[in-house]
């Protein structure tokens, strides 16, 4: 059985591939860094408000992020 990218991995690889840091993601959502640092961790997964925020300002799809899908972009 193949490796499922974990919640923290998507993310993690999402602010790679837009060149942003947790710093940057907790300006643009709010969040808070010590939050997005324990997503990337896989230490804690986020609230849905949270979730939300995360795809929007990164504009890729929830059901992706959490591993349930392949689709990476977000239905408008």
């Amino acid at each position: 059985m193949a490796h499922k990218d974990t919640f923290g991995e998507r993310l993690n690889r999402l602010l790679y591939e837009q060149k942003l840091s947790q710093v940057e993601l907790d300006r643009r959502t709010g969040i808070g860094r010590a939050n997005i640092s324990r997503y990337v961790c896989n230490k804690q997964m986020p609230t849905v408000d949270s979730l939300i925020s995360i795809c929007k300002t990164l504009d890729v799809s929830a059901d992706w992020l959490l591993g349930l899908s392949d689709r990476k972009e977000r239905d408008t």
